[in-house]
């Protein structure tokens, strides 16, 4: 599944000193509730997720 998540009126955010530990939480976050995390990436106003969703 492919989600992109955008901060609020696309404002620049994310900044490069926290960049990789939002990356890590969300990719925690997936793992937690039984996702496979294949791709987490962005820029400063937006993120790219790709990520397998947990068969039921």
């Amino acid at each position: 599944m492919l989600f992109i998540y955008a901060t609020k009126e696309r404002q620049p955010l994310i900044r490069s000193d926290v960049e990789q530990l939002v990356y890590d939480h969300i990719k925690e976050q997936l793992i937690e509730t039984g996702c496979k995390a294949c791709i987490i990436n962005g820029m400063q106003e937006h993120i790219h997720l790709l990520f397998l969703l947990k068969p039921f």
